[in-house]
């Protein structure tokens, strides 16, 4: 199912189970990861709806490289030449295209339930290699406060891992928060508590919500569930973590 939302400035447009993000920037627009590449051709139909061109896209950040949101980001760089910003840590799965292992279910429920729609998805956990060029944005820093400011975007880059390795979230100075899948309001009623489904330590999780937390995160706006608000993050953290 594919829908879209504005809120204000904000356009949240929802593909299959990933939400995906457009910013405006002083040339375009910044697109904050995509979906499977089943849903590309509603992703541009969404666009059409809201009298956006494809080639408005010029920048494309993805917070992971999994393939829910990396899914047709080769397709989208080939159409638009849109300038990539990703970590470093996803250069090697992004253009070999096969996702990293190193994460586990949060529980048994998520494991029982994620093998059930992986069998059924016949997902096979590879991405189509993203090809990355002299002109794309690595980062390698912790947080990054220069590369959204220098294309308009009022916000800071940070590196938020624990569900994979090459976690980025953004965080704007209004307090949007845009953290991937770092935190999710997503199967909560599998106890997950805003943590990811799967991840690679609970320490990391933690300690990436703290940054979230320092660094000014007032609505979080999740890959993955509905908008919530930082609050919701501190008492599932002092309570869960």
């Amino acid at each position: 199912m594919s829908y879209y939302k504005r809120i204000n400035d904000l356009l949240s447009i929802h593909l299959g189970h990933t939400n995906c993000f457009l910013l405006k920037t002083v040339d375009g627009y910044l697109l904050i990861d995509t979906s499977f590449p089943q849903y590309y051709d509603d992703f541009k139909g969404i666009l059409n709806k809201n009298s956006i061109n494809l080639m408005d896209i010029k920048y494309l950040f993805l917070t992971h490289h999994h393939d829910d949101h990396a899914g047709f980001a080769e397709q989208l760089k080939k159409d638009t030449n849109c300038t990539l910003i990703i970590h470093k840590d996803g250069i090697e799965p992004l253009t070999i295209g096969k996702m990293t292992s190193n994460n586990t279910p949060l529980n048994s429920r998520i494991k029982f339930i994620m093998g059930i729609f992986n069998t059924v998805k016949k997902r096979n956990f590879s991405i189509k290699p993203v090809t990355i060029s002299n002109s794309d944005i690595i980062i390698e820093q912790e947080t990054d406060n220069t590369t959204l400011p220098k294309i308009g975007i009022d916000g800071i880059i940070l590196h938020t891992i624990g569900h994979t390795q090459d976690s980025i979230s953004i965080v704007c100075k209004n307090g949007n928060c845009f953290p991937g899948d770092i935190c999710m309001n997503w199967f909560n009623f599998c106890g997950t508590h805003y943590q990811p489904i799967f991840i690679t330590d609970k320490t990391l999780v933690k300690n990436s919500w703290n940054i979230l937390i320092n660094n000014g995160a007032g609505i979080l706006y999740p890959a993955h569930g509905k908008p919530f608000k930082i609050e919701e993050l501190k008492k599932s953290k002092d309570k869960y973590l």
